[in-house]
Protein backbone atom coordinates (compact mmCIF):
# COMPACT_ATOMS: atom_id res chain seq x y z
CA UNK A 1 0.00 0.00 0.00
CA UNK A 2 1.24 3.59 -1.32
CA UNK A 3 2.05 5.89 2.01
CA UNK A 4 -0.18 9.04 1.23
CA UNK A 5 0.55 12.71 2.34
CA UNK A 6 -2.55 15.07 2.82
CA UNK A 7 -1.93 19.01 3.03
CA UNK A 8 -3.68 21.15 5.75
CA UNK A 9 -6.41 23.48 4.93
CA UNK A 10 -5.97 26.28 7.15
CA UNK A 11 -2.95 28.53 6.25
CA UNK A 12 -3.93 28.65 2.82
CA UNK A 13 -6.95 29.42 3.43
CA UNK A 14 -6.28 32.98 4.54
CA UNK A 15 -3.37 32.94 2.37
CA UNK A 16 -5.93 33.11 -0.83
CA UNK A 17 -6.66 36.83 -2.39
CA UNK A 18 -10.38 36.92 -1.43
CA UNK A 19 -10.76 39.74 -4.98
CA UNK A 20 -10.25 36.45 -7.35
CA UNK A 21 -13.29 35.55 -9.07
CA UNK A 22 -14.11 32.11 -10.71
CA UNK A 23 -16.48 32.87 -13.23
CA UNK A 24 -14.83 30.50 -15.99
CA UNK A 25 -14.98 26.93 -15.72
CA UNK A 26 -12.14 24.38 -17.76
CA UNK A 27 -11.54 20.96 -18.84
CA UNK A 28 -8.73 19.66 -17.18
CA UNK A 29 -7.86 16.28 -19.32
CA UNK A 30 -6.21 13.42 -17.65
CA UNK A 31 -2.66 12.91 -18.38
CA UNK A 32 -2.21 16.62 -18.38
CA UNK A 33 1.80 17.58 -17.83
CA UNK A 34 2.62 19.29 -14.75
CA UNK A 35 5.98 20.07 -14.14
CA UNK A 36 6.98 20.58 -10.78
CA UNK A 37 10.32 21.24 -8.27
CA UNK A 38 11.97 20.58 -5.41
CA UNK A 39 11.04 23.15 -2.37
CA UNK A 40 13.71 21.75 -0.28
CA UNK A 41 17.20 19.40 -0.26
CA UNK A 42 16.03 15.37 -0.77
CA UNK A 43 18.44 13.38 1.08
CA UNK A 44 18.89 9.62 2.22
CA UNK A 45 19.85 9.97 5.60
CA UNK A 46 16.91 12.78 6.66
CA UNK A 47 14.11 10.82 5.05
CA UNK A 48 12.37 8.15 6.51
CA UNK A 49 9.25 6.12 4.81
CA UNK A 50 6.17 8.58 4.78
CA UNK A 51 8.11 11.58 4.95
CA UNK A 52 6.21 14.61 2.88
CA UNK A 53 8.08 15.48 -0.18
CA UNK A 54 7.29 18.88 -1.05
CA UNK A 55 7.10 20.75 -4.70
CA UNK A 56 6.11 23.52 -6.15
CA UNK A 57 4.79 24.39 -9.81
CA UNK A 58 7.75 24.95 -12.08
CA UNK A 59 6.18 26.45 -15.06
CA UNK A 60 2.06 27.00 -15.45
CA UNK A 61 -0.44 25.23 -16.60
CA UNK A 62 -2.57 26.70 -19.69
CA UNK A 63 -5.60 25.91 -20.89
CA UNK A 64 -7.40 27.51 -24.04
CA UNK A 65 -5.50 30.54 -23.05
CA UNK A 66 -6.44 30.66 -19.74
CA UNK A 67 -4.22 29.89 -16.70
CA UNK A 68 -5.14 26.83 -14.54
CA UNK A 69 -2.28 25.78 -12.60
CA UNK A 70 -0.59 28.75 -12.19
CA UNK A 71 3.38 28.88 -11.70
CA UNK A 72 4.15 28.27 -7.79
CA UNK A 73 1.13 26.18 -7.07
CA UNK A 74 1.43 24.14 -3.80
CA UNK A 75 2.54 20.56 -4.65
CA UNK A 76 3.44 17.39 -2.38
CA UNK A 77 3.94 13.71 -2.36
CA UNK A 78 5.76 11.35 -0.16
CA UNK A 79 8.53 8.96 0.51
CA UNK A 80 7.89 5.31 -0.01
CA UNK A 81 10.75 3.68 -0.21
CA UNK A 82 14.67 4.53 0.49
CA UNK A 83 18.14 3.24 1.05
CA UNK A 84 20.58 5.04 3.51
CA UNK A 85 23.24 5.74 0.65
CA UNK A 86 21.86 3.39 -2.34
CA UNK A 87 17.98 5.17 -3.46
CA UNK A 88 14.93 7.42 -2.53
CA UNK A 89 11.82 6.26 -3.97
CA UNK A 90 9.18 9.25 -3.79
CA UNK A 91 5.58 9.92 -5.48
CA UNK A 92 4.17 13.12 -6.50
CA UNK A 93 0.57 12.65 -5.37
CA UNK A 94 -1.50 16.26 -6.32
CA UNK A 95 -1.22 19.82 -6.70
CA UNK A 96 -3.33 22.81 -5.23
CA UNK A 97 -5.56 25.38 -7.15
CA UNK A 98 -6.48 29.06 -6.33
CA UNK A 99 -9.43 27.97 -5.44
CA UNK A 100 -8.14 25.51 -3.05
CA UNK A 101 -9.27 22.34 -5.13
CA UNK A 102 -6.69 19.48 -4.62
CA UNK A 103 -6.01 17.55 -7.86
CA UNK A 104 -4.72 14.39 -7.82
CA UNK A 105 -1.02 13.67 -9.70
CA UNK A 106 0.75 10.64 -10.94
CA UNK A 107 4.51 10.44 -12.04
CA UNK A 108 3.87 8.39 -15.25
CA UNK A 109 2.39 9.32 -18.23
CA UNK A 110 -0.12 6.51 -18.72
CA UNK A 111 -1.99 4.44 -15.97
CA UNK A 112 0.58 2.53 -13.91
CA UNK A 113 -0.08 -1.32 -13.40
CA UNK A 114 1.04 -1.30 -9.83
CA UNK A 115 1.30 1.00 -7.63
CA UNK A 116 5.26 0.90 -7.88
CA UNK A 117 5.50 2.04 -11.32
CA UNK A 118 4.01 5.41 -9.94
CA UNK A 119 7.58 6.49 -8.56
CA UNK A 120 10.53 8.31 -8.82
CA UNK A 121 13.27 6.98 -8.23
CA UNK A 122 16.81 9.15 -7.16
CA UNK A 123 20.11 7.44 -6.62
CA UNK A 124 22.09 10.38 -7.64
CA UNK A 125 25.05 11.27 -4.88
CA UNK A 126 24.38 14.18 -3.16
CA UNK A 127 25.90 15.57 0.25
CA UNK A 128 28.02 12.65 0.63
CA UNK A 129 24.91 10.31 0.04
CA UNK A 130 22.40 9.94 -2.40
CA UNK A 131 19.26 11.98 -3.35
CA UNK A 132 18.17 15.55 -5.33
CA UNK A 133 19.20 19.10 -4.54
CA UNK A 134 16.01 21.91 -3.75
CA UNK A 135 14.97 22.56 -7.23
CA UNK A 136 15.11 19.39 -8.70
CA UNK A 137 12.46 19.14 -11.55
CA UNK A 138 9.96 16.18 -12.17
CA UNK A 139 6.86 15.82 -14.28
CA UNK A 140 4.05 14.69 -13.11
CA UNK A 141 0.62 14.04 -14.58
CA UNK A 142 -3.00 14.59 -13.56
CA UNK A 143 -4.66 11.56 -12.52
CA UNK A 144 -8.43 12.53 -13.04
CA UNK A 145 -10.33 14.11 -15.83
CA UNK A 146 -11.67 17.35 -13.61
CA UNK A 147 -13.76 20.60 -14.89
CA UNK A 148 -12.53 22.87 -12.54
CA UNK A 149 -13.35 26.54 -12.05
CA UNK A 150 -10.64 29.10 -12.98
CA UNK A 151 -10.13 32.99 -12.17
CA UNK A 152 -11.08 35.79 -14.36
CA UNK A 153 -8.37 36.88 -16.80
CA UNK A 154 -6.72 40.05 -16.27
CA UNK A 155 -8.21 41.98 -19.69
CA UNK A 156 -5.92 43.72 -21.63
CA UNK A 157 -6.78 47.48 -21.41
CA UNK A 158 -8.61 49.63 -24.24
CA UNK A 159 -6.24 51.72 -25.97
CA UNK A 160 -7.28 54.96 -25.29
CA UNK A 161 -8.59 56.88 -28.89
CA UNK A 162 -6.70 59.49 -31.17
CA UNK A 163 -8.13 63.07 -30.47
CA UNK A 164 -10.03 63.81 -33.31
CA UNK A 165 -8.91 66.80 -35.90
CA UNK A 166 -11.21 68.79 -34.01
CA UNK A 167 -9.64 68.80 -30.82
CA UNK A 168 -6.10 69.77 -32.44
CA UNK A 169 -7.50 72.43 -34.16
CA UNK A 170 -4.58 74.99 -34.45
CA UNK A 171 -4.89 78.08 -32.03
CA UNK A 172 -6.38 81.59 -32.88
CA UNK A 173 -3.45 84.01 -33.99
CA UNK A 174 -4.84 85.64 -30.18
CA UNK A 175 -3.95 82.75 -28.42
CA UNK A 176 -0.28 82.39 -30.22
CA UNK A 177 1.14 86.02 -29.56
CA UNK A 178 0.07 85.69 -26.17
CA UNK A 179 2.52 83.47 -24.48
CA UNK A 180 5.89 85.31 -24.04
CA UNK A 181 9.05 83.34 -25.34
CA UNK A 182 10.07 83.65 -21.48
CA UNK A 183 6.95 82.26 -19.71
CA UNK A 184 6.01 79.31 -22.73
CA UNK A 185 5.53 75.90 -21.57
CA UNK A 186 6.81 73.45 -24.83
CA UNK A 187 3.41 72.54 -24.58
CA UNK A 188 2.68 76.18 -25.37
CA UNK A 189 5.36 76.65 -27.93
CA UNK A 190 3.74 77.44 -31.16
CA UNK A 191 5.51 78.35 -34.71
CA UNK A 192 5.60 82.48 -35.08
CA UNK A 193 2.56 83.59 -37.00
CA UNK A 194 3.79 84.64 -40.85
CA UNK A 195 3.78 88.58 -41.50
CA UNK A 196 0.75 88.80 -43.33
CA UNK A 197 -2.64 88.65 -42.36
CA UNK A 198 -4.05 85.93 -40.54
CA UNK A 199 -6.27 83.89 -41.57
CA UNK A 200 -8.96 82.91 -39.21
CA UNK A 201 -9.39 79.56 -41.45
CA UNK A 202 -6.33 76.81 -40.37
CA UNK A 203 -4.34 75.42 -43.93
CA UNK A 204 -4.96 72.16 -44.93
CA UNK A 205 -1.62 71.54 -43.78
CA UNK A 206 -2.15 72.49 -40.00
CA UNK A 207 -3.67 69.22 -39.38
CA UNK A 208 -1.26 66.92 -38.42
CA UNK A 209 -1.52 63.01 -40.18
CA UNK A 210 -0.85 61.84 -36.59
CA UNK A 211 -4.85 62.38 -35.98
CA UNK A 212 -6.14 59.41 -38.02
CA UNK A 213 -6.59 56.21 -35.83
CA UNK A 214 -3.97 54.03 -36.30
CA UNK A 215 -4.69 50.33 -37.14
CA UNK A 216 -2.87 49.47 -33.73
CA UNK A 217 -5.26 51.48 -31.75
CA UNK A 218 -7.49 48.42 -31.78
CA UNK A 219 -7.97 46.52 -28.71
CA UNK A 220 -6.54 43.20 -29.12
CA UNK A 221 -9.35 41.64 -26.76
CA UNK A 222 -11.58 42.21 -30.07
CA UNK A 223 -9.51 40.29 -32.26
CA UNK A 224 -10.91 36.86 -33.84
CA UNK A 225 -9.47 33.63 -32.34
CA UNK A 226 -9.52 29.88 -33.50
CA UNK A 227 -9.83 26.98 -31.23
CA UNK A 228 -6.70 25.09 -32.00
CA UNK A 229 -6.34 21.44 -30.50
CA UNK A 230 -2.96 20.20 -30.16
CA UNK A 231 -1.79 16.63 -29.45
CA UNK A 232 1.63 14.32 -29.95
CA UNK A 233 3.14 11.46 -29.41
CA UNK A 234 4.08 11.08 -26.31
CA UNK A 235 2.25 13.89 -24.64
CA UNK A 236 3.83 16.40 -22.48
CA UNK A 237 5.07 18.38 -25.12
CA UNK A 238 5.99 22.44 -24.97
CA UNK A 239 3.56 24.31 -27.24
CA UNK A 240 5.31 27.48 -29.07
CA UNK A 241 3.33 29.75 -31.69
CA UNK A 242 5.83 32.34 -32.37
CA UNK A 243 8.42 32.21 -30.13
CA UNK A 244 5.84 32.60 -27.19
CA UNK A 245 4.97 29.69 -24.36
CA UNK A 246 1.24 28.79 -25.09
CA UNK A 247 1.20 24.97 -22.90
CA UNK A 248 1.80 21.17 -23.37
CA UNK A 249 -0.03 18.99 -25.53
CA UNK A 250 -2.91 18.18 -25.09
CA UNK A 251 -4.20 21.65 -25.07
CA UNK A 252 -7.16 23.62 -26.73
CA UNK A 253 -5.80 27.28 -27.09
CA UNK A 254 -7.79 29.82 -28.69
CA UNK A 255 -4.94 32.12 -31.43
CA UNK A 256 -5.63 35.11 -33.15
CA UNK A 257 -6.52 34.65 -36.69
CA UNK A 258 -3.65 35.11 -38.79
CA UNK A 259 0.01 33.44 -40.34
CA UNK A 260 1.68 31.72 -37.15
CA UNK A 261 4.99 29.58 -37.02
CA UNK A 262 4.17 26.41 -34.57
CA UNK A 263 6.65 24.47 -32.89
CA UNK A 264 6.32 21.15 -30.78
CA UNK A 265 9.35 20.75 -28.41
CA UNK A 266 9.59 17.78 -26.34
CA UNK A 267 13.09 16.96 -24.62
CA UNK A 268 14.89 13.87 -25.90
CA UNK A 269 13.06 14.43 -29.55
CA UNK A 270 13.05 16.13 -32.51
CA UNK A 271 11.05 19.56 -32.93
CA UNK A 272 8.14 19.54 -35.21
CA UNK A 273 7.55 23.13 -36.79
CA UNK A 274 5.11 24.18 -38.91
CA UNK A 275 3.23 26.91 -40.40
CA UNK A 276 0.00 27.47 -38.59
CA UNK A 277 -2.60 29.60 -41.31
CA UNK A 278 -5.76 30.79 -39.55
CA UNK A 279 -8.66 32.29 -41.54
CA UNK A 280 -11.65 34.40 -40.30
CA UNK A 281 -14.92 32.38 -39.49
CA UNK A 282 -12.65 28.51 -38.75
CA UNK A 283 -14.41 26.54 -36.10
CA UNK A 284 -11.25 24.64 -35.26
CA UNK A 285 -8.16 23.18 -36.23
CA UNK A 286 -6.62 19.61 -34.89
CA UNK A 287 -3.11 19.50 -34.67
CA UNK A 288 -0.82 16.15 -34.28
CA UNK A 289 2.81 15.69 -33.98
CA UNK A 290 4.38 12.31 -33.92
CA UNK A 291 7.55 13.07 -32.09
CA UNK A 292 10.41 11.09 -33.65
CA UNK A 293 13.53 10.82 -31.19
CA UNK A 294 16.93 12.53 -31.38
CA UNK A 295 20.05 9.87 -32.76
Amino acid sequence: MKVKHSIGMGLVCMLIPSCLAFGQRVRLPDGTPVHVRLKADLTSDQVEVGTRVDFEVARPVIIQGMTVIPEGAVSWGAVQSFKNGKFIRFDVEGVRLPDLTDIKLRTVAGRAKNPGQDEIKVDASFKGGVGAPKGAEYTAYVNEDREVAVAEQPSIPAVAPTPTPAETTPPTPAQVVAPTPSTATPAETYPKPAMAPAVTTPAPSATSPATSPSPSATPLANVERVRVECFSDPSGADIMIDGDFYGNTPSILKVPVGKHALEIQLSGYKTTSMPLILDPGTPIRTIRASLEPKE
